[in-house]
């Protein structure tokens, strides 16, 4: 005999977790795409690092200007102009086309 109250159950189960994953699947493609901010020193909250982001990907498509936004815990004893270099070239950012 089917309990058909443990198969709805589970069916809902199913559906929440399949909407879950689309959702995550979605903001990791957006996150992929749209990498404008590296936080390493984790300054931003989420909300506000999505909403710059956004804002920095917008401006980003509307002008020859690449706007890049690193934070870091130290600079590793080096200036901050030649820490900038360094992640510049090792994170490939840029409308650069041999820094891609």
């Amino acid at each position: 005999m089917v309990n058909k109250g443990n198969i709805t159950f589970n069916l809902r189960r199913i559906y929440f977790a399949g909407l879950l994953l689309i959702f995550l699947l979605q903001a990791l493609s957006y996150a992929l795409q749209n990498k404008h901010i590296y936080d390493n020193a984790d300054i931003l909250s989420g909300p506000d690092e999505l909403k710059l982001g956004k804002t920095l990907s917008e401006y980003d498509k509307a002008s020859d200007v690449d706007i890049e936004i690193l934070t870091v815990k130290t600079l590793k004893g080096q200036t901050p102009s030649d820490h900038a270099d360094v992640m510049y070239k090792s994170l490939k950012v840029g409308k650069n086309p041999s820094n891609s």
